[in-house]
Parts: structure tokens; sequence; C-alpha cells
């Protein structure tokens, strides 16, 4: 009986030791960062899938430069621009500056969503340079590539930015500066041949969720900019990092380039 009491004791102690032991420093999420992924156009034309080491130095922060105009088309540079900022969640310093004609509230639409650029093109230029550019699409665009002061900071910052980012129409105010000529592109497939026409010296890809093609990504349509910032994501740092934030965005991505439903 005294046996089976000193058993019963250490059992109670064992189980009640275990719960206050230090708990475990793994973070949430956490997973092996050792490959990211990277997409291209191979020479066939057609998009191949790359697994590449993460950067031996990924940028520890970033200063993000998001063209603005009224009627430019929300999820067009908020989808990407929640990717890189939760990168602030992982030790990168992230800063964005939101650049319009004028610094001040501009809109989705007339009479729609009021929006806050905080730095003027013409200030913009004259300061350092972005490390990544990000030019949405939208309909205000028709309007914008009119502004040839507008026009040439674009040019000017594309090609000084590290990274340049393009969503849906966005494509074609960055291929009208001449930056996208001898590159591969894609954009928003119901308004890509019209888009296409506009700029033939682009090696423009109809069926592709997003392209890559150097330091220039750009995507098709609206929702796809997400998913291409999910992938910029994972090729510039790594594969834990995308997913951590994606997992804490509750976001479920198309990771294939390639799984374009839209085009035809």
């Amino acid at each position: 009986m005294r046996v089976a009491r000193w058993l019963l004791s250490v059992a109670t102690f064992v189980v009640v030791a275990s719960f206050f032991q230090a708990p475990s420093t793994t973070p949430f999420c956490a997973a092996e960062p050792a490959q990211s992924s990277e997409f291209f156009l191979n020479s066939s034309g057609s998009i191949a899938n790359a697994t590449s080491s993460s950067a031996a130095s990924p940028p520890s922060s970033l200063r993000i430069g998001v063209v603005l105009y009224n009627g430019t088309a929300l999820l067009d540079y908020v989808g990407i621009g929640m990717y890189l900022e939760f990168l602030s969640m992982h030790g990168v310093s992230v800063q964005f500056d939101m650049i319009a004609e004028t610094s001040g509230v501009i809109y989705s639409a007339p009479g729609r969503v009021p929006v806050y650029a905080s730095t003027s093109f013409r200030d913009a230029a004259t300061s350092s340079p972005v490390d990544i550019l990000v030019v949405p699409g939208g309909p205000g665009r028709t309007s914008v590539i009119q502004n040839q002061a507008f026009m040439d900071y674009v040019s000017a910052a594309a090609k000084s930015a590290k990274y340049v980012l393009v969503v849906c129409t966005g494509a074609e105010i960055v291929a009208r500066t001449g930056f996208l000529d001898g590159k591969n592109a894609t954009t928003n497939k119901l308004a890509f041949d019209a888009i296409a026409a506009t700029r033939p010296a682009v090696n423009w890809i109809r069926k592709a969720r997003w392209v890559v093609d150097g330091k220039t990504w750009t995507s098709s349509g609206v929702s796809a900019g997400t998913d291409m910032g999910r992938a910029f994501v994972a090729a510039v740092y790594n594969e834990s990092v995308a997913n951590e934030i994606t997992r804490t965005m509750e976001y479920m991505p198309d990771v294939d380039p390639s799984n374009d439903m839209y085009a035809t």
C-alpha cells in the first residue's frame, strides 16, 4: 500500500511539473527557410517554375513607392501592399511612400474611396530612389498617361528601383514609358489585347497569373497582384516568411504562375 501511494505521488508530481515547463521558443508557423520559388519564362515562351536558394542577404530595410492617381484600383496595391507591410513582422524596416501628382486626397473613383497620397511625384523625384516601385492599374490610367511629367517620373523610378512590381492595367502605364520593351510581361485579360497593341515591343504573355523578368514583376488582373506579392516575398526572402504572412492574412493564394483561368 505504501509503495502504491508513493508511486501515485511521484506520477502526480511529474504531471503537475510538466505544466510549468518553459514554453517552446519555436515561432508561430515556423518552417524551414531553405528554399524560395522564382518563376520565369523559358526559351519557348512558356512559364517555368524554378526553385533557388533564398538570397544570401535579403534587404533588411525597404522603401516602397506606390504610384497613385485618381481612379486607381484599390486591390491592385492593397493586396500586394499587405505582403510587403507584413515583412515588418520579420525584422524588415518598411516605409511606404504613396506617390501621386500632388500630395493629399485622391479617389478610387469620383465620390468613392478617398486615399491619401503622402508625397508628390515631383518631390519623390528629388529624394533617394525607392527600393520597390509598385504601379497599380485602374480606369484612371487613361488620363494619367497623358501627363508627361508623371510618366517621366515613372520611367526614372522604374530604372532606379531594385524591383518593379506592376499590377493589372498598371502595365500600360509602365509599358508606355518604354521600360518594358524587350521584356516578358502580362496584364489584365479583359484589357490584354488593347494594352498589348499600344506597345508591341513588349513580349506580352497572355496565359500567366504573373510573370518575372529580372527585377520586373507583372501580374494579371487585380487579385493576381496579391498572388504575385506572395511569390515576390518567397523569392526575395523565403517560403517560410511568405507562408507565415499568408497564414496571418488567412489568404489562400494561387502559387502557380501558369494557372490563369481568365486567359482565353
